[in-house]
């Protein structure tokens, strides 16, 4: 692959430039940097915090593309990554006589030859008996090099073990930026496609469908993002059978919902845990005990199973953030022996106030006008050279000067 200045700008540019308008539009902010990251908003005087509103770092560029610990946790990077790492397994399954293994869904897993402790992404045995290792990364410009260096370190022993299988090894490090700019790493793509017969406009293609989804995704990736207009929420049903120890709650439920609770999201729970909230049994004391100490509130507080002799309330909704719920209850239908449970929530954010700021407005403002009606007060300007004091000069100064700018650039709030 030729990494030289011109072919990167020909090959990304010939991408870009078939973008619909609202994506080139984005890549040119990208770009430059003028991305409405609460950085900029704060330095533009459009935010009162830099921070990101999911992990409180610092939203720079840099963070949003490959350091927020919550899009991590969501899966945000492994979809973007995986988005590319699907396309190229689909187009490499076309090779003839060639087993594929690939880390995702759909696939052989690359575990079945190389063990659980290593997993490339990509695997690929040809007839000749030549193994492809392929690792992909993708992420932000200034990390790619340090990425390829680790991820080659990473799988050196794992080459060496298969170099005793296979009659040849080839280890491809294929490295992209967040817009699809093929790192320098990754010179051995080329040489790559090249031997399993793909020609040069082939070869092309492919890179070029690589720069698009790399370049689509994360727009996706972006605007999901910036525009979250809703809370987020991690859900839990659960089933604890009759017959279950009633340490379970101290031993299994507790510590997971504590781990829940660095998501930083509303938490419900809800279930059938047989554990009858109307009565004073053992069952119910621990579950009251573990919920107390995790300030959960349960929701139901009727009976959720009649029969002719019993009335029992044993489906629950705990929520930790009652504020949220609108309403709650339990639907009386006999389309089961147990009665449906339900929670309305208020989801949506809400509308943050609006932001103003105090700025001079210079729509209207003309240098000469405004230098004619200063020289108007010639008179006074000039006499404050033969005042001796300091304050009362620099008071004529400003009620001259300022008068004459409140006139011509006045102060709006905007």
């Amino acid at each position: 692959m030729n990494h030289s200045t011109s072919t990167f700008n020909s090959l990304w540019s010939s991408v870009q430039s078939k973008l619909p308008k609202n994506i080139f539009n984005f890549t040119i902010r990208y770009i430059n940097n003028t991305l409405p990251t609460r950085k900029n908003l704060s330095k533009w005087g459009l935010s009162s915090t830099s921070d990101c509103s999911f992990c409180s770092s610092p939203e720079t560029l840099l963070h949003v593309i490959a350091g927020c610990k919550t899009y991590l946790d969501e899966g945000r990077f492994t979809w973007r990554h995986d988005s590319v790492l699907n396309f190229l397994a689909s187009t490499l399954t076309a090779v003839k006589n060639s087993t594929l293994y690939a880390d995702i869904p759909g696939f052989m897993n690359p575990s079945v030859i190389t063990g659980d402790r290593l997993r490339p992404d990509l695997l690929l045995v040809t007839e000749n008996r030549c193994l492809y290792i392929l690792e992909l990364t993708v992420g932000y410009e200034s990390n790619l090099q340090v990425n390829a260096n680790r991820k080659r370190q990473k799988y050196r022993d794992l080459i060496n073990e298969q170099e005793a299988d296979y009659d040849k090894v080839n280890f491809v490090n294929l490295s992209l930026s967040t817009f699809g700019v093929f790192g320098r790493s990754s010179e051995n793509f080329d040489g790559m496609l090249s031997s399993l017969k793909c020609d040069a406009k082939y070869s092309k293609y492919i890179k070029k469908q690589i720069v698009n989804i790399c370049i689509r995704t994360y727009y996706v990736f972006s605007k999901r993002n910036k525009h979250k207009k809703s809370k987020s929420l991690l859900v839990c049903v659960s089933y604890r059978p009759p017959d279950s120890p009633l340490d379970c709650f101290e031993k299994y439920f507790k510590p997971n919902y504590v781990h829940a609770l660095t998501m930083g999201k509303l938490i419900i729970l809800l279930g059938d845990l047989n554990c009858d909230m109307l009565k004073p049994t053992p069952g119910s004391a621990s579950l009251i005990k573990t919920t107390k100490e995790l300030n959960l509130n349960q929701l139901i507080k009727s009976p959720t199973k009649i029969t002719e002799s019993s009335q029992t309330l044993v489906d629950v909704i705990f929520v930790s953030s009652p504020r949220l719920v609108v309403n709650s209850g339990v639907i009386e239908t006999c389309i089961s022996d147990h009665f449906p449970v339900y929670v309305s929530l208020k989801l949506k954010t809400d509308k943050s106030p609006p932001n103003y700021i105090t700025t001079r407005s210079y729509n209207k403002y003309d240098p000469d006008l405004f230098a004619i009606d200063l020289a108007s007060n010639r008179d006074r300007l000039v006499s404050i050279f033969r005042m001796d004091n300091v304050d009362e000069k620099l008071t004529i100064f400003n009620e001259i000067f300022l008068n004459t700018l409140d006139k011509h650039d006045p102060v709006k709030s905007i």
